[in-house]
């Protein structure tokens, strides 16, 4: 396996992880449930550990290919890439700002309610930063594709 497979590999996992663990706090909020407040903060502490390899093998995988890239492709790449790096830097927000909350809460302090609170906006802004990048990371791969590649791809077989 490639450092460009493995990233294709990886890079899903941390956006469906952000998301579920929003809805995880959202969740603990209305049920007033600390079990399920701790579960959303470990996840995401889970989400800033995964979301560490697939942004280094993305960078890796374009520094070695970057000169193969032209035209729309090149141009889907870029904007991939610009918004992979502000994402990873509010993935590992959060996960930083739930690991202060996960040791609050169990202390018992009083300031733990503000590390929620802080987890559950920037998990929201995260989600919608991780989706957009993996978005923007699927035009990428449609980018590269054309009819006459289609068809002569067909031809062959």
């Amino acid at each position: 396996m490639d450092v460009l497979q493995a990233h294709l590999l990886l890079n899903y996992y941390p956006a469906i992880g952000m998301v579920a663990g929003a809805l995880m706090i959202m969740a603990g909020y209305v049920f007033r449930s600390e079990g399920i407040k701790r579960a959303s903060l470990k996840l995401f502490i889970a989400i800033a550990i995964l979301t560490f390899p697939a942004y280094v093998t993305g960078e890796i995988g374009g520094a070695q290919n970057k000169d193969s890239y032209t035209g729309p492709y090149a141009e889907s790449l870029q904007r991939h890439k610009d918004a992979a790096r502000p994402t990873f830097l509010l993935a590992e927000l959060v996960g930083i700002t739930a690991l202060t909350g996960y040791f609050l809460l169990r202390r018992g302090s009083a300031k733990a309610g503000w590390a929620l609170h802080a987890t559950l906006v920037l998990s929201i802004a995260a989600s919608g930063a991780l989706i957009w990048t993996v978005l923007a990371g699927r035009h990428v791969k449609w980018s590269g594709s054309s009819k006459t590649a289609v068809s002569s791809q067909m031809q062959v077989r």
